[in-house]
């Protein structure tokens, strides 16, 4: 089975400079195994935290729709491992119709170095559970 989005994606800009977005409806992604992954309305994220010295190449709205379910498991840390979340990703890239070769990119990318924000949204959920 092919991965595809359930929803469209609808958006608002929270801050005015295209840099933190606000899902208007849920969006739910359909992975390859027919599991479903719903970000809920109200959940506001950044199109792609991909660092600035790449946005020549692959701008934050290469992956629209597929960062959204990524970025949501990534800082709610519930449900999925860092690897699945990251699976995710790559599956969202699929049904946004991504090429291999970008997906590629952009999945490796993640896998090498979303540890660090992964770990820090542990430790920032530590402390606030601590409290």
């Amino acid at each position: 089975m092919k991965p595809y989005f359930a929803t469209d994606l609808v958006i608002t800009d929270v801050d005015g400079e295209d840099l933190m977005w606000e899902l208007v409806e849920e969006l739910i992604l359909i992975d390859s195994k027919g599991v479903s992954h719903t970000v809920p309305r109200g959940y506001q994220g950044d199109l792609s935290s991909i660092p600035r010295l790449f946005w020549m190449i692959f701008p934050p709205q290469t992956s629209r729709k597929a960062c959204w379910p990524h970025d949501y498991y990534y800082s709610e840390q519930v449900g999925k491992t860092r690897a699945e979340a990251d699976q995710v990703l790559l599956e969202g890239m699929i049904a946004e119709g991504l090429g291999k070769v970008r997906r590629q990119i952009i999945y490796r990318a993640v896998r090498l170095g979303g540890w660090m924000y992964w770990n820090k949204r542990q430790r920032e959920k530590k402390l606030n559970t601590s409290k």
